[in-house]
């Protein structure tokens, strides 16, 4: 799969005008309508690892999972995403100058693959990490290659949180931080 990559040291004007190119190529693509894809998010949060298969058409979700929107019970923390979504997401990290960011697009439809946003330095536990996949409909099954950023796959449906490890090292590199000014102060 081709993607472009857009991280760490990426200026957030160039972020900017890579998301809006991306989305324009999104909006042109014929899936762009009527189309099913899966989602999973990475967080510390509830459903954590969980893959979501999403059809939406004219941008509205009407089925999760092959079952009827209206027959699903969605708490307000699941916030399952459109295409058009993720683009939000993208636009409101860059406008409250996300401290990190990584977004990775397909490079025939336009769409994120792959957004990694961590809001702020100090705070923990306020990353996230999207992915999609979008299936092209010929096959119905949820894709079983739609990994976790740290290459494992998470098989267990309980919602187990298996914590990447770079929110790991994060976590270390904050502790050692505060910890050094403690002892300096």
């Amino acid at each position: 799969e081709n993607e472009i990559v857009i991280g760490y040291l990426t200026p957030y004007t160039s972020i900017q005008t890579t998301s809006t190119q991306q989305q324009q190529t999104w909006q042109q693509s014929s899936s762009s309508n009527d189309y099913t894809y899966e989602f999973r998010r990475q967080c510390f949060c509830s459903d954590n690892n969980m893959v979501y298969k999403i059809h939406v058409v004219n941008d509205i979700i009407v089925s999760i999972n092959d079952d009827n929107v209206n027959d699903v019970q969605i708490s307000s923390n699941d916030n399952l995403p459109t295409i058009n979504g993720l683009f939000q997401m993208i636009d409101d990290a860059i406008q409250s100058k996300a401290y990190y960011m990584n977004v990775r697009y397909d490079n025939d439809k336009g769409y994120p693959t792959r957004i990694e946003i961590n809001q702020n330095e100090l705070r923990t536990d306020d990353e996230f990490i999207y992915l999609s996949n979008l299936l092209d409909g010929k096959d119905d099954e949820t894709n079983p290659t739609m990994s976790p950023p740290n290459g494992n796959e998470n098989n267990d449906k309980s919602g187990a949180s298996k914590v990447p490890m770079v929110f790991v090292l994060l976590f270390v590199i904050m502790v050692v931080t505060v910890l050094t000014e403690q002892t300096i102060n």
